[in-house]
């Protein structure tokens, strides 16, 4: 038995080795990660990561510490990394910890406090010593549990969990604790660890458990980035309710707290929990809207009410046009949104018509899993924010009605009524400018800012901030920009998808024009070319086409005067 699972485990490491050396890393850009442990997590950790990571052609280059080495390290020099993550293995970590609990059972408020007393050190450690977005990996305790007598209380219950608690309270805005015990459960106990590789060469995990690791790490990356879906389009029958609405009747729908009926309410609870991470509800379906209307509005075991659904495309028109009605609406990319019906037939439609966005058919069995493509990350969005939101875009669907009306796009602005205030940025509004610089990736030359690090900013004299706000006849917009000038350099510019085409954006450049600018920080996100180009002529024409290669940077590399051309064209 040891033999042949040695053997998979072989060909498993050959199989990726394989894939990894036959993706071409040449072009990538390079996503520095330092991994801080106290164990070994090689050869499969790199493997995996090179795998993951290169759907977003970024090349990691990765480097190891460990912890005792890193706590005594005595250099000045700090760690420069994207991330830092910490996955401290507790066996390794506090090796007498059974003895120590046995021997004495009023001991666990010491252990308590003595281990979280040194990781609130290292984690502070760390925070002195490097730069970067630290991923805390909590504490598990099931290597532990595997020793116990089978139906025996574990004498250190709840010890694990409650230094867990301790560390999450302690870890900063930035940073993120991963829940490490969650996801051996998920992958489970049984396949988590290699007992050859931890009395070996002290590699406790498995393969599987370090490939569902890596996982983690790339999806705090495209949670950080933004690059998450935004977006849910929901069909309705059999999927919010049971039955077929237009055959059965609102009195008639499967939906309920008990039997059958409970397994759309918890859909919908999954939803609503959706929703308050900042996620868009929409609605597609294939009904009269009035029905469907009804059913949201007045059916007593409806969880998702008409107030969380930005936007209801009911008809009996194709659904593909629906979902681009509703990408339009909603003024977001496609490749954002992720469309759930029941029908074989619509799933295959929309992949074929709209590859970009992400069908996934509706089964009760494995739906939540698939539904991992969305951010369960707690979003920083007030309860009252997200409902004006939904209100602004149900007022994007009047705008369009206008337009649709107005003879040219001028006399579409005009009707609008918009009144655009610059002002100079106060405290109150930091928050909400360093979120729209971390979810914008269209309208924006890539400048992200933490809330604490945009704090620090504005600390210093020759840094302006400056936000804007936006209403029209229909409804106030709130905050839907921002720019930021240090010295000469326009060092932040970003505007809200949902404000883009209103021509806020030239009003936003004129502003800057009146300032002493002469050049612009720009970082590609992988959708702002049309902000590069708008910045690039802007510069042409205040600095002429000699200054113009020196001015715009992308990254750290400066633009050869060839590749501004080939933007600007």
């Amino acid at each position: 038995m040891a033999k042949s699972m040695e053997n998979k485990n072989k060909i498993e490491y050959r199989q990726l080795s394989q894939l990894v050396n036959n993706i071409d890393v040449s072009k990538f850009t390079t996503y520095k990660i330092a991994i801080v442990s106290n164990v070994n997590l090689e050869p499969y950790l790199g493997l995996f990561l090179v795998k993951d990571f290169s759907e977003n052609e970024l090349f990691p280059s990765v480097e190891y510490y460990q912890i005792g080495t890193f706590l005594n390290c005595v250099t000045s020099e700090k760690i420069i990394a994207d991330v830092i993550v910490v996955l401290i293995d507790f066996e390794v970590f506090y090796t007498n910890l059974l003895n120590d609990l046995y021997s004495d059972d009023g001991k666990n408020d010491t252990i308590y406090k003595q281990v979280t007393s040194y990781c609130l050190y290292i984690y502070d450690r760390i925070i002195e010593k490097s730069y970067g977005q630290i991923l805390w990996f909590g504490f598990e305790d099931y290597c532990f549990n595997i020793c116990e007598i089978e139906g025996s209380v574990s004498v250190g219950q709840g010890l694990i969990d409650k230094i867990n608690s301790c560390l999450i309270n302690h870890i900063q805005e930035n940073n993120v604790y991963i829940d490490l015990k969650r996801i051996i459960a998920y992958e489970g106990i049984a396949v988590a660890y290699d007992t050859k590789g931890k009395y070996r060469w002290n590699a406790p995990y498995s393969s599987n458990l370090i490939a569902r690791i890596s996982q983690e790490i790339h999806k705090q990356y495209l949670v950080g980035n933004e690059i998450t879906a935004k977006c849910i389009v929901l069909d309705c029958d059999n999927v919010l309710w049971g039955g077929i609405l237009s055959e059965v009747g609102i009195e008639n729908i499967v939906l309920g707290a008990n039997g059958l009926g409970r397994e759309y309410q918890d859909f919908q609870k999954f939803m609503l929990s959706l929703f308050y991470h900042g996620v868009i509800l929409t609605v597609c379906s294939k009904n009269d809207r009035a029905d469907v209307m009804k059913v949201f509005r007045e059916h007593n075991e409806m969880i998702l009410k008409e107030e969380y659904i930005s936007c209801f495309e009911v008809s009996w028109n194709n659904k593909v046009e629906g979902v681009r009605h509703i990408s339009k609406i909603l003024n977001i990319g496609l490749e954002s949104m992720v469309f759930v019906d029941d029908s074989y037939f619509e799933i295959e439609l929309m992949k074929s018509e709209l590859p970009e966005v992400h069908s996934i058919r509706y089964d009760r069995d494995d739906i939540y899993k698939k539904l991992s493509c969305f951010s369960a990350r707690h979003s920083k969005l007030t309860m009252k924010t997200i409902i004006e939101r939904n209100s602004t875009y149900r007022s994007n669907k009047k705008r369009m009605d206008m337009k649709r009306k107005c003879k040219d796009y001028n006399s579409y602005l005009d009707s609008l009524e918009m009144k655009v205030s610059i002002r100079r940025a106060t405290p109150i509004e930091y928050n909400r400018i360093a979120e729209l610089s971390k979810r914008t990736n269209k309208c924006t030359n890539g400048k992200r800012y933490a809330l604490s690090e945009l704090k620090r900013k504005a600390d210093v004299l020759s840094f302006e901030l400056y936000f804007v706000s936006v209403s029209d006849k229909f409804s106030d917009l709130g905050i839907v920009g921002a720019m930021a000038i240090q010295n000469d350099v326009l060092e932040l510019f970003c505007l809200s998808c949902r404000a883009m085409g209103r021509s806020i954006e030239d009003k936003m450049m004129k502003f800057i024009g009146k300032k002493k600018v002469s050049s612009a920080f720009f970082a590609p996100t992988g959708k702002n070319e049309e902000i590069f180009k708008m910045l690039a002529r802007f510069f042409k024409i205040k600095e002429g086409k000699s200054g113009l290669n020196k001015k715009m940077k992308l990254g750290l590399k400066t633009l050869s005067p060839d590749e501004v051309k080939s933007w600007i064209k």
